[in-house]
């Protein structure tokens, strides 16, 4: 009886990540979802306009934007890159609604995506890195490098999610 608890206690765990990650893939759903739990505005959206200190002239690279959530906090040209094409679409659509300078999305995964050299000011990166494989990370890092200019920063800001797998919302969240 105990291991049978055990194999239904992890079915419903598996079932319950899958469940929330299909509506994450929602925008609207992940947008109202963020809002709720942050109560408005964010710690990383603090820590962004705090760590980013953009001029009008100066360019910004979100790699993973999601639905363009960050987009918004800055006043320089924007470029945001995401594996996930509705996330794209639906930060398009906030974006036509008037965002005060230029702002791109591009539809790219990690292995993909290639700009020119020295191409950003700044480069972030929020709650993605973990989602991709070691050998990708890497990658991306250094190619960061690469499109990155000379005296140009590189935020990376990432979640740690609950080790205790009893935890199932924190975990199917943020695992």
């Amino acid at each position: 009886p105990d291991f049978v608890s055990y194999l239904s206690a992890i079915r419903f765990e598996e079932f319950a990540r899958l469940k929330i990650h299909s509506l994450l893939d929602r925008p609207a759903v992940l947008n109202w979802v963020q809002n709720f739990f942050s109560f408005g505005r964010t710690p990383v959206e603090d820590a962004l306009t705090r760590l980013v200190k953009a001029s009008p002239r100066q360019r910004i690279l979100d790699f993973g934007c999601g639905a363009g959530r960050y987009a918004h906090l800055f006043s320089c040209p924007y470029v945001g890159v995401d594996i996930n094409l509705a996330y794209l679409r639906h930060a398009k659509l906030l974006g036509d609604q008037g965002f005060k300078n230029p702002k791109h999305f591009i539809n790219s995964s990690a292995r993909e995506v290639a700009f020119f050299q020295d191409s950003f000011d700044y480069i972030i990166s929020v709650c993605v890195l973990h989602h991709l494989e070691d050998a990708d990370v890497n990658r991306v890092l250094a190619h960061f490098k690469d499109i990155l200019k000379p005296c140009g920063e590189v935020i990376i800001l990432e979640a740690i999610y609950p080790l205790n797998r009893l935890n199932i919302l924190g975990y199917a969240l943020f695992s």
